[in-house]
């Protein structure tokens, strides 16, 4: 999160059609022995380039698309150094509360893509 907008990270393609061409909330997996925190913090110094202070977790979902189940956990955060760059995605957007819901998701962020719509940004801090 930066000046109240929500950075949002466009995936190319990949081997799930309901997956390609997608944005999503930047993140990844966790490796084995990695708590969620650690892993997404190397995530997105990977994916990025860029170093983050967490601020707190959000809430956990599971969903289930045609091929794939994810078990995601959300997270809000500041960028803490450098400027994002797309290393592994196509597009990134630095989206508000107007216009976060103007981009295709994937399913999985819709939950909380709503929430942000609805509710605004500042929800995510109560």
């Amino acid at each position: 999160m930066r000046e109240n907008r929500i950075l949002c990270c466009r995936k190319g393609h990949t081997n799930h059609e309901e997956t390609s061409y997608k944005f999503e909330f930047p993140g990844g997996k966790i490796k084995h022995g990695e708590s969620p925190e650690i892993a997404l913090k190397r995530e997105l110094l990977e994916e990025l380039g860029i170093e983050i202070n967490l601020i707190k977790s959000l809430e956990s979902q599971i969903y289930s698309y045609p091929n794939l189940t994810v078990c995601i956990e959300f997270y809000l955060c500041e960028i803490s150094q450098y400027e994002p760059i797309a290393t592994e995605h196509i597009e990134l957007i630095w989206c508000t509360q107007e216009n976060i819901q103007s981009l295709e998701w994937l399913a999985a962020d819709l939950p909380l893509v709503d929430r942000i719509h609805t509710k605004g940004i500042e929800s995510l801090f109560s």
